[in-house]
């Protein structure tokens, strides 16, 4: 990571920072921190996370002054053309697109290293300081020429967003990789404070949905802010509670997850608008989107045209809202710019009919993704229960006083009853948790690659616990296993026809070229109960594997994770087998080691639901055993027990436990903070063992005897 970047004078930094403790509001611990981090790094390229509403334009702002006032120059740039104005409006910097500024320099014709003039303002040098808003949605394409051509011309630059919010369909991930990068170093600096939201609770909840995690989701379903039913009530239902929150003078966004959900609520708010006029909509024309507007409509643009210009200077966007003043014949329109869902003018102009046929929509509602980036006193959205964490992040932080969600499932009403009074009652906390699961970041081909090495050591994992018991039984040979056949028969009838048998069959030839009589290990798991409970289950084989698997344990002193049985030394040495199982182990080592390597550069910054349960003092070989484990068992990253949900099967439950224990048992402590956190270790370990006491309860079997 390139340090020798232009720092700003720490002089300038601290009378700066000083003073915003004077007029205004000022700025928080976290803002303040951020501000100075980024101004004195002398990193050539940083990033700064900030979750939805925690004062990013008021840092970046102040970020800029510090700057500029050094000596320096700051360019802003953003993917959109209206969160780069946003940025220029709140900062007092020149900002422009990405897509602009790449134009712009490639007219120029300038080689890197002598500053390259655009229409930003400035020329890219050793002194400026490149601010990219919104970088997580930014094409991975656009986002590295920028940053490479700042960097070859001596600047600096600060990649600034939210790695939780939603990202272009172009966007690879990278941003998300630079930002864990810095947390290994030292380097990405994070808001933690939210301003945005009227009540705390409201921003809280918002950070456990940002995260991953569950608890978050009791919140708006306690507040009734959760509402479920048939497609047609929850269109409805959304477009009423927004319309009464626009008659109470409130700004307030309808929000879509799909267009086809968008442009049935924009149909629903204009035949409700005409409605209310009760006369003819006089003069319409059709728009992109297959919905007509008339004057008094409100439509967005979704195509930037620059040589569109307003009385003001203004041009045209791609997310711009506008009321439609009147209607020309030949299709054009006259329209006055709206702010903040309010009418503002001077900025009226004609919309080409052209322009207007392919490229404007009716503007009442935002799918989800074009909210990105606002702010309003309340938000209402149509969900189908198929979106991703990211989404649902989104829709519910852009509200400051409140975010209602309405749940499109067909199988209820809006009162949680099914259909005909049926009694089947809907669970949308579910399907909220469905939604949380779903991770739709951008990945970079690094962060594949890591997600590949838990999904590939669950494979291996699944390999080796398959190739055992085969091996086995070819070692042994058909006739001995006819034999072992016969004499399980007629101990328990009809058990060879069982569904799980062929289970059972493999772990007792495990076990037999290990060096155990399988009829004594039959022997020593039924010892208690006999085998008639076995004739009266439902599967007998897979009633006595069960026993067998609590009762005799294989050997795991070399095996390549602890729950795992050990590989038999005739397996280990045998000509035909023992090169596959060699490979099969060193894949499980490496894999596990991959993992290991990931979770210790990840350390405290990672912030997945399960990892954020982990006190600060928790040892990193704790942390690479849970990793493996997660990974082998398929735990996703929003299960927020470390160990995960019970499991069944007896040696990897008694391993689990041994996890757990773990959890409980501070390390030994050095320190004032390690003391401190030992507390936090042992409610961690106590509430998972909590969990799964009862678990343990209901499947522990006793041993057999000693024989």
């Amino acid at each position: 990571m390139r340090r020798d970047g232009r720092q700003a004078d720490r002089v300038v930094v601290e009378d700066v920072l000083a003073g915003q403790s004077g007029d205004g509001p000022g700025l928080d611990r976290s803002q303040v921190a951020m501000v100075g981090t980024l101004a004195t790094s002398g990193c050539r390229i940083q990033v700064a996370l900030a979750p939805a509403g925690a004062g990013k334009t008021a840092a970046l702002r102040v970020l800029a002054r510090i700057w500029e006032e050094s000596g320096g120059t700051v360019l802003g740039l953003a993917p959109t053309a209206v969160a780069a104005e946003e940025l220029g409006r709140a900062t007092g910097i020149h900002a422009d697109t990405l897509a602009n500024h790449l134009h712009q320099k490639g007219a120029a014709g300038a080689s890197p290293g002598t500053g390259t003039t655009s229409d930003l303002g400035g020329a890219v040098g050793p002194g400026t300081l490149v601010l990219i808003d919104e970088a997580g949605m930014a094409g991975t394409g656009d986002l590295a020429a920028v940053v490479q051509h700042v960097v070859d011309a001596g600047g600096s630059v600060r990649l600034v967003g939210d790695d939780q919010q939603l990202a272009a369909v172009a966007a690879g991930g990278i941003s998300r990789d630079l930002a864990e990068q810095g947390h290994a170093h030292g380097t990405t600096a994070t808001l933690t404070e939210l301003h945005r939201f009227t009540a705390p609770a409201e921003g809280i909840a918002t950070l456990a949905v940002r995260d991953g995690d569950p608890a978050g989701l009791d919140h708006y379903l306690d507040h009734g802010r959760v509402h479920a039913g048939d497609t047609g009530d929850v269109v409805e239902a959304a477009y009423a509670a927004w319309s009464a929150d626009q008659e109470a003078g409130l700004s307030s966004l309808l929000l879509a997850a799909t267009r086809d959900t968008m442009r049935e609520l924009n149909q629903r708010a204009r035949t409700d608008r005409l409605d209310t006029a009760g006369q003819p909509p006089g003069r319409e024309v059709a728009l992109a989107d297959g919905t007509r507007a008339s004057a008094g409509d409100t439509i967005i643009t979704r195509r930037n045209d620059r040589a569109l210009r307003a009385g003001d200077g203004s041009w045209v966007k791609n997310g711009d809202r506008w009321h439609v003043l009147a209607v020309h014949p030949a299709g054009s329109i006259i329209v006055e710019r709206h702010r903040d869902g309010r009418r503002s003018r001077p900025a009226n102009f004609t919309l080409p009919a052209g322009y207007v046929a392919e490229h404007v929509q009716l503007g009442y509602a935002s799918t989800i993704h074009g909210a990105q980036g606002a702010t309003v006193d309340t938000t209402h959205t149509v969900l189908t229960g198929t979106e991703s964490r990211q989404a649902l992040y989104v829709a519910l932080s852009r509200g400051r006083a409140t975010n209602h969600l309405y749940l499109d499932t067909p199988s209820a009403s809006l009162d949680g009853v099914g259909p005909e009074g049926q009694g089947t009652v809907l669970d949308p906390r579910q399907v909220l948790i469905d939604i949380l699961s779903r991770d739709g970041r951008g990945l970079s081909a690094t962060t594949v690659e890591r997600g590949d090495a838990a999904r590939m050591l669950r494979q291996a994992v699944l390999a080796y616990q398959d190739a055992l018991p085969v091996l086995a039984q070819q070692h042994l040979g058909p006739e001995r296993m006819a034999d072992l056949d016969a004499a399980l028969e007629q101990r328990v009838p009809s058990i060879t026809g069982a569904p799980a048998y062929p289970h059972l069959r493999g772990q007792l030839a495990l076990r037999w070229v290990d060096g155990t009589s399988p009829l004594r290990v039959v022997e020593q798991a039924t010892w208690y109960r006999g085998t008639q409970t076995l004739t009266e289950a439902d599967d007998p084989a897979a009633a006595l594997a069960w026993r067998i698997a609590g009762a005799t344990a294989p050997s795991h002193r070399d095996a390549p994770l602890p729950w795992l049985p050990d590989i038999p030394d005739v397996l280990r040495q045998g000509a035909e087998t023992s090169d596959y199982l060699d490979r099969l182990t060193r894949r499980i080592d490496d894999l596990k080691q991959r993992l290991a390597d990931e979770a210790s550069q990840a350390g405290a910054f990672d912030r997945t639901p399960w990892r954020r349960t982990l006190p600060p003092d928790v040892d990193d070989q704790l942390i690479s055993d849970l990793a493996a484990w997660r990974a082998a068992h398929e735990i996703p990253d929003t299960e927020p027990s470390p160990a995960g949900p019970p499991i069944k099967e007896p040696q990897a439950a008694r391993h689990q436990s041994r996890l757990i224990r773990r959890l409980t048992v501070p390390s030994p402590v050095s320190s004032a903070s390690t003391v401190d956190a030992a507390p936090d270790r042992l409610r961690a370990g106590q509430r998972q063992a909590e969990r799964h006491r009862l678990h343990d309860g209901a499947t522990r079997q006793p041993s057999g005897p000693s024989r």
